[in-house]
C-alpha cells in the first residue's frame, strides 16, 4: 500500500492519461515550425480523457453499487453520493468558468450560452461551443453521475426484484444506446473526416456515455466476480495493452469513426484488474506519479484555454518586449513556459482551492450511514478518497 492509503496502479493511469492530454495540447504550440515533426511528436499519444472515463467509472462504480447493495439504501444516501460527487467536481470547474468567463465580459466577448454551460448541457446532443471547449468532458461525467443512480434508486424499491441483474441490464442498455447511436449517426450523416466525427461523436454527452459504463462494467466485476477479477489480472493486462497499441496504431478511416472508441475503453477497462491491486509505499516515482495524479483534475481545466489562450500569451508578450532576443527562441520558450504554468497553476489551484473545497463535503450530515468508499471495507485496501477516486 502506498503513502497514504493510494492505489498506485490508478494513480499512475490517471497521471498517464492528464500527461497524454497536456502533451497533446502542447503539440499547438509547436505550429508549423520545424522543431520536431507532428507526426513524431504524437506517438506516445493516447486516448487520455478516454482513459479519464473508464477509471471515473470504474471508482464511481464501485461506490454507487455498494451504496445500492446496502438494505437501508434510501434517498438520503442516494443525495449523499450526489453531493459528495458535486463537491468534488463542481467548484474547480465554476471557479475556472468564472475566470474565463471574467476574461470573456473585459475583452466584451462573452459566450452566447452561458446557461448552457452553467447546466451542462452545452453538448449534451449537439456540437460543443467555442467556449471553453474542454468542458465538454466534465458534462458527459455530470450527466453520467446524475443520471445512472436514478434507476438504480427506483429499482431497489422493488422488493423482489434482483438489484444484481437491474445493475447488469442498467449497464449493457448504455453501452449498447451510445454506441448504437454513435453507429447510427455515422452512416446517416456521412461524416468524412475526423474533424467532424471529433465534433459530431466524440464530444457529445450521449455518445460518450459508454466509456463510463465500460468502467462501472469492471466495477461490477471486481465486486460480485472478485476471485475472476484477479485471477484474470495478468492476461487481462496483455489484451488491454494489445488493444490499446492497436488502437493507437491502426490508422484506417472507417477503423477510428466505427470502432476506436470501444476499443480503447475495452483496453481501459482491462488494464484495471492489475492496476487496481498495484501498491507501491516509497520512492520519487511513486512521488510524481501522486503529485500529478493528485492535480490532474485542476490541470486539466487549466491546461488549454486558461493557461495557453490566456496567460501564456500575456507572459510570452511580455517576455519578448523585454528581451526581444527571445523572439529568436520563441517555440521553445512558450513550449517550456506552458508545461511550467500548468503545473505550477495546477497545484496551486489544488492545494489552496480543490482541497480545501473537497474537504468540505466530509461535513455533510450522513445521518448514521458510513461514508461509502471505493475500496473500504475489503482487507488490505484503502479508502475511496485515498485510492484517487472521486
Amino acid at each position: 500500500m502506498s503513502e497514504g492509503g493510494r492505489v498506485f496502479g490508478l494513480d499512475l493511469l490517471r497521471a498517464f492519461a492528464i500527461l497524454c492530454v497536456v502533451y497533446s495540447h502542447g503539440s499547438f504550440l509547436l505550429g508549423d515550425a520545424p522543431v520536431i515533426p507532428r507526426d513524431l511528436y504524437m506517438i506516445p499519444v493516447f486516448d487520455g480523457v478516454g482513459m479519464f472515463f473508464v477509471l471515473s467509472g470504474f471508482l464511481i462504480g464501485r461506490i454507487l453499487l455498494r451504496t445500492v447493495a446496502k438494505e437501508d439504501f434510501d434517498g438520503r444516501m442516494l443525495l449523499a453520493f450526489w453531493v459528495r460527487r458535486w463537491f468534488r467536481t463542481l467548484p474547480n470547474y465554476f471557479f475556472v468558468l468564472a475566470f474565463l468567463l471574467l476574461v470573456a465580459f473585459l475583452g466584451a466577448n462573452p459566450p452566447p450560452e452561458l446557461l448552457r454551460y452553467l447546466t451542462f448541457t452545452q453538448n449534451f446532443a449537439r456540437p460543443h461551443p467555442p467556449f471553453f471547449p474542454e468542458a465538454w468532458s466534465l458534462a458527459v461525467e455530470e450527466w453520467f453521475y446524475l443520471l445512472i443512480p436514478i434507476p438504480l434508486y427506483l429499482s431497489s424499491k422493488i422488493r423482489r426484484l434482483d438489484r444484481r441483474a437491474m445493475v447488469l441490464v442498467l449497464i449493457a442498455a448504455v453501452i449498447v444506446f451510445s454506441t448504437a447511436l454513435r453507429l447510427y449517426r455515422i452512416r446517416h450523416f456521412g461524416y468524412a473526416d475526423l474533424e467532424s466525427w471529433d465534433i459530431h461523436i466524440v464530444k457529445q454527452v450521449v455518445t460518450r456515455m459508454d466509456s463510463l459504463m465500460f468502467g462501472v462494467l469492471g466495477a461490477y466485476v471486481s465486486i460480485y466476480h472478485a476471485t475472476l477479477w484477479r485471477r484474470a489480472a495478468a492476461p487481462a493486462l496483455a489484451i488491454g495493452m494489445g488493444l490499446l497499441l492497436f488502437d493507437k496504431t491502426f490508422a484506417s478511416l472507417h477503423y477510428k469513426m466505427n470502432y476506436s472508441l470501444t476499443v480503447s475503453a475495452v483496453g481501459t477497462l482491462l488494464l484495471l484488474p492489475k492496476l487496481s491491486a498495484w501498491r507501491r509505499s516509497r520512492g520519487w516515482v511513486v512521488g510524481v506519479v501522486t503529485f500529478v495524479s493528485v492535480t490532474s483534475y485542476s490541470m486539466y481545466l487549466l491546461n488549454y484555454t486558461p493557461v495557453q489562450h490566456i496567460l501564456l500569451p500575456a507572459v510570452m508578450g511580455s517576455l519578448t518586449q523585454h528581451l526581444p532576443r527571445a523572439e529568436d527562441h520563441r517555440v521553445l520558450i512558450q513550449y517550456v513556459l506552458f508545461w511550467v504554468m500548468t503545473v505550477t497553476a495546477s497545484y496551486l489551484l489544488y492545494r489552496y482551492f480543490e482541497r480545501p473545497m473537497t474537504s468540505l463535503r466530509d461535513r455533510w450530515p450522513t445521518r448514521g450511514h458510513p461514508v461509502v468508499t471505493a475500496f473500504a471495507g475489503e482487507v488490505g485496501a484503502p479508502t475511496g478518497a485515498q485510492a484517487g477516486g472521486r
